[in-house]
């Protein structure tokens, strides 16, 4: 290019050569320029084709990589994750996730396999990408596996998006979910779900206790679950096909708590149990257009002692940042924070992380 720009001034400056050579009759010097400028223009020529062909090969060769920079860039998915080959994350999916939620490999095995179910193309591709109703007691790992799974599909947490279904209690609730009609007192005001779906397709939607939530807000599910899509209070479509869509519950709770602390003789009997107590909280319509039904069970000493552990480090490392303190625990501080924290009857990590 440089060398381009420096022809560009000596030929200007040979042709106002030639023409002053022209008007003095000196025909000679004109046409020593005129040979000048020939020669200078082949090399110019040369030298720009040279640069249009470079450009060309440069443009053309876009790597593998360079899309995926690119796809990472707009999606905010993780470029590892991209780059990781389908086959290489569906076959490792359990194992990420089981590093994750501690102590629900049961659980975690159901999800990595509807998954993988979905993700070979075995599901039905009108529906969302696949559905689960996670059951059990409170602190068991049900939120923080939607996170994982979150993670894996997106590659971020921040893909969750999370419903509080307490807060949708009432039968006006549904305006809060999908909007007012025109005219209506908070039209203009957003709707949670739709403007959250329109704006992120490819996410993990989580309606936590959903059995708290009105029957005609439960009902609305329905329409996403079977056709992958539902309408707003306007009528506009919202779609549904790209999301993975978690239910969580505490029904049937107690029979899982029961089982963990010696009452009953099969865990599977109590499972059982649960299921039927399903069946009778929600309507058929809806436990049939979920692809799975995922039993959480209470965690046993050996996953909440690790799960403290993790949580003690981490406010170990926190502390060392914000304070410039380094501390360290032994085992008998961990043994002295899980009796604290968890109780001797209760088998869920959300009172070890609020001991912690």
């Amino acid at each position: 290019m440089e060398r381009i720009r420096a022809l560009d001034v000596v030929l200007d400056a040979i042709r106002e050569e030639k023409e002053r050579a022209m008007q003095e009759q000196q025909l000679d010097r004109a046409s020593k320029a005129q040979a000048d400028l020939d020669r200078l223009g082949k090399e110019r020529e040369s030298l720009v084709e040279a640069l249009k062909k470079k450009k060309e090969a440069k443009r053309l060769a876009v790597t593998v990589e360079d899309v995926a920079r690119t796809v990472s860039r707009l999606s905010r998915v993780s470029l590892s994750d991209i780059l990781r080959s389908e086959r290489e994350q569906l076959v490792s999916m359990e194992e990420r996730l089981a590093a994750s939620v501690l102590g629900q490999a049961e659980a975690v095995r159901a999800v990595s396999e509807t998954v993988k179910r979905s993700r070979l193309g075995l599901s039905d591709p009108v529906r969302p990408r696949a559905s689960f109703l996670f059951v059990g007691p409170s602190g068991t790992g049900k939120t923080e596996l939607a996170k994982a799974l979150a993670k894996e599909l997106f590659g971020r947490e921040e893909a969750l998006v999370k419903l509080d279904m307490s807060e949708f209690a009432e039968g006006y609730s549904v305006s809060k979910l999908l909007g007012s009609p025109a005219g209506y007192v908070g039209y203009r005001e957003g709707n949670r779900l739709a403007d959250t779906i329109r704006k992120h397709p490819h996410s993990v939607l989580l309606f936590d206790e959903f059995e708290k939530a009105h029957h005609d807000v439960q009902h609305l599910l329905l329409q996403a679950l079977e056709d992958g899509k539902m309408s707003d209070a306007n009528g506009r479509h919202i779609p549904f096909r790209h999301a993975y869509i978690v239910l969580t519950s505490n029904v049937g709770a107690e029979y899982l708590t029961r089982a963990a602390l010696g009452f009953g003789h099969a865990s599977d009997g109590f499972e059982s149990l649960v299921k039927e107590q399903l069946k009778e909280r929600f309507r058929p319509e809806l436990l049939n257009r979920i692809d799975r039904v995922v039993v959480f069970r209470p965690l046993e000493h050996g996953s909440m002692r690790e799960i403290v552990r993790r949580e003690l480090d981490e406010t170990l490392k926190r502390l060392a940042e914000a304070q410039e303190v380094a501390l360290s625990a032994g085992d008998d501080v961990l043994d002295w924070l899980l009796a604290r924290a968890s109780g001797r009857r209760r088998r869920a990590r959300r009172p070890t992380s609020r001991g912690t």
